[in-house]
């Protein structure tokens, strides 16, 4: 469980979720520690983003460090995810990627929810497809291929530009490698210094939580190891239950120069 010793004496994280009433729940913490925090957080005017806010950040790491060595994980509302077990065994360096298929073996064989409306989705999708795809070959049969050659042209034009944007957006938030216990972060900085960046839970916290803009809603991961220090991603589901178990996870981390190696 969250909290408790592990075998050789290190600690998994304390998880703490929060409903929209700003109210904490944690079966591990203190209830000094989690009262404390309750106060902080309400402390912060309502109308601004109090997990935002250095002054929030700077008493949550005050926390960690007087009563949760081993960290803590905020799950706020909307983030409807079944807590995966610490992942016990070492493992090289996995990119926090939704390609990459080494992610299930930290979160799990199981689909999840998100991967199954995707096959739902993926399904309408051929539908229409194959809906579009009926005039094509209609007007192939009249002799107007110059129309297939467009209509297939946009389609394909759209589905590049798509794709670009994504990869693009996901460039912009840095690589991310996921190690036992921790995280290595190489973003602009990293990469100018030519060093990943490793962050382990005992020196941080990690808040996942859903961010909306407007038209839709983002599942993100922060990460905080000071008060004005914060790392940010957004996150498939898949990729939230693998990074839970790689940071609860109670083994070492790889040394820096192993990292470099590995991950630059």
């Amino acid at each position: 469980m969250p909290g408790m010793d592990a075998a050789d004496g290190r600690q998994t994280p304390h998880i703490v979720r929060y409903d929209r009433k700003r109210k904490l729940t944690c079966d591990t913490l203190a209830p000094a520690a989690l009262r404390r925090l309750g106060e902080a957080l309400s402390a912060e005017p309502w109308w601004s983003d109090r997990w935002a806010r250095k002054s929030f950040r700077a008493i949550v790491l005050q926390v960690i460090r007087e009563s949760a060595p081993s960290g803590l994980v905020f799950i706020g509302p909307g983030i409807h995810i079944e807590l995966p077990p610490p992942f016990g065994e070492l493992f090289e360096p996995i990119e926090l990627s939704s390609a990459d298929p080494q992610l299930r073996m930290l979160s799990g064989e199981k689909s999840t929810r998100e991967e199954r409306q995707l096959r739902w989705l993926a399904l309408i999708f051929g539908a229409i497809a194959f809906g579009l795809l009926v005039p094509g070959l209609f007007w192939v049969i009249v002799g107007r291929a110059y129309r297939v050659a467009t209509y297939i042209g946009a389609m394909l034009l759209f589905i590049f530009l798509v794709v670009s944007l994504v990869q693009v957006l996901v460039r912009r938030g840095g690589r991310w490698f996921l190690v036992p216990g921790g995280v290595v972060v190489i973003g602009r900085r990293e990469r100018r210094a030519g060093a990943p960046r490793l962050i382990t839970r005992c020196e941080g916290s990690v808040l996942l939580r859903m961010v909306s803009t407007g038209k839709s809603s983002i599942r993100m991961i922060e990460i905080w190891t000071a008060p004005d220090q914060r790392w940010q991603r957004a996150i498939s589901e898949r990729e939230a239950l693998a990074f839970l178990a790689a940071w609860q996870c109670p083994l070492d981390s790889p040394d820096p120069i192993r990292l470099t190696e590995l991950c630059v």
